[in-house]
């Protein structure tokens, strides 16, 4: 294997890592037992601290797929599709520097609706 397909082997592993933990962080957050026991609790510290800087992790994870996507911005069928990719993923990316949305999240059903959307860009 290239160093070049490594790189973006490795990139698009951290994205989907990214959003996989995104996305359990917001189920914790719906079940009952898990959201008092753990997310109030401040059970497991890297959780705590992934919360707190999800913001700039969500933008490193952007930042280090879109290399990886380069190809299909060249591409005549991908190009509009990866243009669109980035300016929802942007646009998303401002939204949760302005309003974070892991540390607001309550035992609801919102919770549930957040953990469904974080597996979407995947």
């Amino acid at each position: 294997m290239t160093g070049r397909r490594l790189a973006i082997l490795a990139a698009r592993v951290a994205f989907t890592l990214f959003f996989l933990v995104t996305s359990f962080y917001c189920l914790l957050a719906c079940v009952p037992f898990a959201y008092v026991e753990i997310i109030e609790a401040r059970l497991i510290a890297w959780l705590t601290l992934f919360v707190r800087f999800h913001p700039w992790f969500y933008w490193a994870a952007l930042l280090a797929v879109a290399p990886s996507l380069r190809d299909d911005l060249r591409r005549r069928r991908t190009k509009s599709l990866t243009r669109a990719f980035f300016a929802v993923m942007g646009g998303f990316g401002l939204f949760l520097m302005v309003r974070p949305v892991l540390p607001t999240l309550k035992n609801d059903l919102a919770s549930f609706a957040w953990c469904q959307a974080a597996l979407l860009p995947l």
